[in-house]
């Protein structure tokens, strides 16, 4: 009898995570309640303006939506999303409330190959966003700059740039208005003459 030798060989697995990252910004003004509808960003990278519609009073809201979505082979977990705005605030994962951190970390546990993880607050427009023409930043355009980035994985990601970035900037009107009314009064006394 002939035995053949037994014969094992090893399977190299290669492991693709990556992701990429959309942010949209949409504006209610509550002068008028009318909500503008959104204009998706650029997927992965740093993206164009993800923003619509315009800010021009105080407490008018922004409703941003982060999503991040596995576009890699292998589940990706505790993915950090870092948005500074969102800090104090409340925070949905897909729905469900998400803790944040005093630095405006938000962790979000897994997603699943093919999967998307979306993230969505409310922001409320202060006085000073307007008096100061939103500049959070050196581009010294008047608009609220929002920036969205993934900044860590359990998984060394294979995206390149490795650490991706995404803006939603939404514009603020500035119409300073002043009015002025000038009243006057004219006083007319009439004298009597007496024979």
């Amino acid at each position: 009898d002939i035995v053949a030798p037994e014969v094992s060989y090893d399977v190299v697995i290669i492991t693709t995570p990556e992701l990429a990252i959309t942010k949209t910004a949409v504006v209610t003004d509550q002068a008028s309640a009318a909500v503008s509808d959104p204009l998706a960003n650029n997927s992965g990278g740093v993206g164009d303006n993800g923003a619509e519609g315009s800010i021009d009073s105080v407490n008018d809201t922004v409703r941003y939506t982060i999503t991040v979505a596995n576009t890699g082979n292998t589940t990706l977990t505790n993915v950090e999303v870092t948005d500074l705005m969102a800090t104090g605030l409340t925070v949905s994962l897909n729905g469900t409330e998400l803790e944040t951190d005093s630095d405006g970390v938000l962790v979000i546990p897994e997603i699943a190959v093919g999967q998307s993880a979306v993230l969505t607050y409310t922001y409320v427009v202060t006085q000073t966003d307007i008096d100061t023409k939103g500049n959070t930043s050196e581009d010294e355009q008047s608009d609220l700059d929002n920036t969205a980035e993934v900044t860590s994985s359990d998984q060394t990601l294979t995206n390149d740039p490795t650490t991706l970035t995404v803006s939603a900037d939404v514009a603020i009107i500035n119409a300073p208005e002043l009015a002025i009314t000038k009243l006057s009064l004219i006083h007319i006394w009439r004298c009597r003459r007496y024979a």
